[in-house]
């Protein structure tokens, strides 16, 4: 049963930049060779439910590619609300992607393809000039048992984290100018890499290293002893 529990862990291992699980990828761009590697990810234990950084799930991304009418991820991204200049500016995705509330909560529309912020939205992110956090990923709220909330000095979630100015476009992207994702969290060449900022003093890895330590409590033998020391 260990594992079995071990083998579904490995293969819903989601990637860090956009949550993308190996059964998302299959189902993304279905045909006959995929079918069985589906049919195979699904009997390891692969997550059918498993929400990417957009909300979506490998069923509705199938059922998506599966449509008739759907279209292919560069047209998506050619005619999104995301590929606006507006909307592609350093500024704009630190500071109010999926931060500001979408002035149109009124009327139906794709949350994935807008790029406000939705009430119960899993891609909300805190404003990083009023909230001091980092961008290290809050191992609790990985686990679903965070309950700092927006108190927590760590990221939540895969936008919060690489949209933070601290990591934001201060690496190079593998892909380089061949990138074609709609929302790159790299530099696609030197004059766009950028100096971090609203970084904490404290080293963040040991801040999540001490995060993750379990609290021990003195046994009362010890806490004895230290009263009358």
């Amino acid at each position: 049963m260990l594992c079995a529990a071990s083998r579904a862990a490995g293969v819903n291992t989601a990637s860090p930049t956009d949550g993308l699980t190996a059964l998302h990828g299959a189902c993304s761009r279905p045909n006959r060779g995929l079918s069985r590697v589906i049919a195979l990810l699904i009997g390891a234990g692969a997550d059918k439910h498993a929400l990417d950084a957009f909300g979506r799930t490998p069923t509705a991304l199938l059922t998506a590619a599966a449509s008739p009418a759907s279209v292919q991820d560069d047209e998506v991204a050619a005619t999104s609300e995301l590929a606006r200049d507006c909307y592609r500016t350093d500024k704009f995705r630190m500071f109010q992607f999926k931060i500001e509330t979408c002035p149109r909560l009124e009327e139906m529309h794709s949350w994935t393809l807008c790029p406000y912020m939705h009430p119960g939205e899993k891609a909300r992110r805190r404003d990083p000039r009023l909230y001091r956090y980092q961008g290290v990923p809050c191992p609790d709220y990985r686990k679903g048992l965070c309950k700092r909330g927006d108190l927590c000095p760590f990221s939540h979630g895969v936008f919060e984290s690489w949209l933070h100015p601290s990591k934001y476009r201060t690496q190079l992207c593998q892909e380089g100018q061949a990138c074609r994702r709609t929302i790159c969290f790299f530099a696609h060449s030197v004059p766009e890499l950028r100096e971090p900022t609203h970084c904490f003093d404290a080293d963040e890895e040991a801040a999540a290293a001490a995060l993750r330590r379990p609290r021990v409590r003195p046994s009362a033998k010890a806490k004895g002893e230290a009263e009358d020391g």
